[in-house]
Protein backbone atom coordinates (compact mmCIF):
# COMPACT_ATOMS: atom_id res chain seq x y z
CA UNK A 1 0.00 0.00 0.00
CA UNK A 2 1.14 3.49 -0.74
CA UNK A 3 -0.19 6.61 0.94
CA UNK A 4 0.41 9.90 -0.86
CA UNK A 5 0.73 13.53 0.10
CA UNK A 6 -1.43 14.93 -2.69
CA UNK A 7 -3.74 13.92 -5.50
CA UNK A 8 -0.96 14.85 -7.95
CA UNK A 9 1.54 12.36 -6.50
CA UNK A 10 -1.26 9.79 -6.25
CA UNK A 11 -2.14 10.09 -9.94
CA UNK A 12 1.51 10.31 -11.06
CA UNK A 13 2.36 7.10 -9.21
CA UNK A 14 -0.65 5.37 -10.72
CA UNK A 15 0.40 6.46 -14.22
CA UNK A 16 3.98 5.30 -13.58
CA UNK A 17 2.72 1.90 -12.41
CA UNK A 18 0.46 1.53 -15.47
CA UNK A 19 3.27 2.51 -17.83
CA UNK A 20 5.62 0.01 -16.18
CA UNK A 21 3.02 -2.74 -16.57
CA UNK A 22 2.55 -1.93 -20.25
CA UNK A 23 6.33 -1.74 -20.80
CA UNK A 24 6.54 -5.31 -19.43
CA UNK A 25 3.78 -6.51 -21.78
CA UNK A 26 1.25 -6.78 -18.96
CA UNK A 27 -2.35 -5.73 -18.98
CA UNK A 28 -3.54 -3.45 -16.22
CA UNK A 29 -6.94 -3.10 -14.55
CA UNK A 30 -7.92 -0.77 -11.73
CA UNK A 31 -10.89 0.21 -9.62
CA UNK A 32 -10.87 3.82 -8.45
CA UNK A 33 -13.19 4.71 -5.59
CA UNK A 34 -14.09 7.78 -3.60
CA UNK A 35 -15.15 6.68 -0.13
CA UNK A 36 -16.20 10.08 1.20
CA UNK A 37 -19.60 8.73 2.30
CA UNK A 38 -18.23 5.45 3.67
CA UNK A 39 -18.19 6.74 7.25
CA UNK A 40 -21.96 7.32 7.09
CA UNK A 41 -22.62 3.74 5.96
CA UNK A 42 -20.53 1.79 8.45
CA UNK A 43 -22.49 -1.04 10.03
CA UNK A 44 -20.94 -0.60 13.47
CA UNK A 45 -21.88 -4.09 14.73
CA UNK A 46 -19.82 -5.53 11.88
CA UNK A 47 -17.04 -3.11 12.80
CA UNK A 48 -17.12 -4.29 16.43
CA UNK A 49 -16.93 -7.92 15.26
CA UNK A 50 -13.94 -7.04 13.08
CA UNK A 51 -12.21 -5.44 16.10
CA UNK A 52 -12.68 -8.69 18.05
CA UNK A 53 -11.09 -10.62 15.18
CA UNK A 54 -8.16 -8.18 15.18
CA UNK A 55 -7.48 -8.88 18.85
CA UNK A 56 -9.26 -6.06 20.68
CA UNK A 57 -10.38 -7.29 24.10
CA UNK A 58 -14.01 -7.47 25.19
CA UNK A 59 -13.91 -4.29 27.31
CA UNK A 60 -12.43 -2.23 24.47
CA UNK A 61 -15.05 -3.51 22.04
CA UNK A 62 -17.87 -2.79 24.50
CA UNK A 63 -16.54 0.74 25.04
CA UNK A 64 -16.55 1.37 21.30
CA UNK A 65 -20.01 -0.23 20.96
CA UNK A 66 -21.39 2.09 23.66
CA UNK A 67 -19.88 5.04 21.77
CA UNK A 68 -21.66 4.04 18.56
CA UNK A 69 -25.05 2.83 19.80
CA UNK A 70 -27.96 4.77 21.21
CA UNK A 71 -27.25 7.90 19.16
CA UNK A 72 -30.17 10.03 18.01
CA UNK A 73 -30.62 12.95 15.67
CA UNK A 74 -33.26 15.42 14.58
CA UNK A 75 -33.56 18.36 12.25
CA UNK A 76 -34.32 21.90 13.35
CA UNK A 77 -35.49 24.40 10.76
CA UNK A 78 -36.44 27.80 12.09
CA UNK A 79 -38.72 27.15 15.05
CA UNK A 80 -39.72 23.67 13.88
CA UNK A 81 -38.10 20.47 15.10
CA UNK A 82 -38.49 16.97 13.73
CA UNK A 83 -38.95 13.90 15.90
CA UNK A 84 -35.82 12.27 17.30
CA UNK A 85 -34.67 9.30 15.20
CA UNK A 86 -32.23 6.60 16.24
CA UNK A 87 -29.07 6.38 14.13
CA UNK A 88 -28.51 2.73 13.25
CA UNK A 89 -25.29 2.98 11.27
CA UNK A 90 -22.38 5.25 10.57
CA UNK A 91 -19.53 6.57 12.67
CA UNK A 92 -19.97 9.62 14.88
CA UNK A 93 -18.94 12.66 12.82
CA UNK A 94 -15.59 14.16 13.70
CA UNK A 95 -14.36 11.00 15.37
CA UNK A 96 -11.29 8.95 14.51
CA UNK A 97 -13.42 5.79 14.69
CA UNK A 98 -14.82 6.17 11.14
CA UNK A 99 -11.51 6.49 9.29
CA UNK A 100 -9.96 3.79 11.49
CA UNK A 101 -12.68 1.23 10.75
CA UNK A 102 -12.86 2.07 7.04
CA UNK A 103 -9.09 1.45 6.85
CA UNK A 104 -9.57 -1.80 8.77
CA UNK A 105 -12.15 -3.00 6.22
CA UNK A 106 -10.05 -1.87 3.25
CA UNK A 107 -6.95 -3.60 4.58
CA UNK A 108 -8.90 -6.81 5.14
CA UNK A 109 -10.30 -6.72 1.61
CA UNK A 110 -6.86 -6.01 0.19
CA UNK A 111 -5.31 -8.90 2.16
CA UNK A 112 -7.98 -11.24 0.73
CA UNK A 113 -7.22 -10.08 -2.80
CA UNK A 114 -3.47 -10.44 -2.26
CA UNK A 115 -4.02 -14.12 -1.44
CA UNK A 116 -5.12 -14.68 -5.05
CA UNK A 117 -3.72 -11.82 -7.13
CA UNK A 118 -0.77 -9.50 -7.45
CA UNK A 119 -2.47 -6.27 -6.47
CA UNK A 120 -1.46 -2.78 -5.48
CA UNK A 121 -3.31 -0.16 -3.52
CA UNK A 122 -2.86 3.60 -3.68
CA UNK A 123 -4.65 5.86 -1.20
CA UNK A 124 -4.97 9.56 -0.74
CA UNK A 125 -7.57 11.01 1.64
CA UNK A 126 -10.86 9.41 0.55
CA UNK A 127 -9.58 8.27 -2.86
CA UNK A 128 -8.66 4.61 -3.08
CA UNK A 129 -7.25 2.78 -6.11
CA UNK A 130 -6.85 -1.00 -6.27
CA UNK A 131 -5.20 -2.43 -9.35
CA UNK A 132 -4.08 -5.71 -10.84
CA UNK A 133 -1.51 -6.54 -13.52
CA UNK A 134 -1.40 -9.74 -15.52
CA UNK A 135 -0.17 -11.01 -18.88
CA UNK A 136 -3.69 -11.88 -20.04
CA UNK A 137 -7.15 -10.43 -19.75
CA UNK A 138 -8.59 -13.25 -17.61
CA UNK A 139 -6.00 -12.54 -14.93
CA UNK A 140 -7.48 -9.07 -14.49
CA UNK A 141 -10.95 -10.40 -13.63
CA UNK A 142 -11.39 -10.35 -9.89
Amino acid sequence: MSVFESTTTHRMSLCTFCKSALDNNNMHGAVLTDISKAFDCLPYQLAINKLYVCGFNHDACMLIASYCTGRKQRVKLGGHKSEWLTISKGAPHGSIFGPFVVNLFQNFLLSQLKNKYEVYNYRYADDNTVGVCDRNYNGLLI
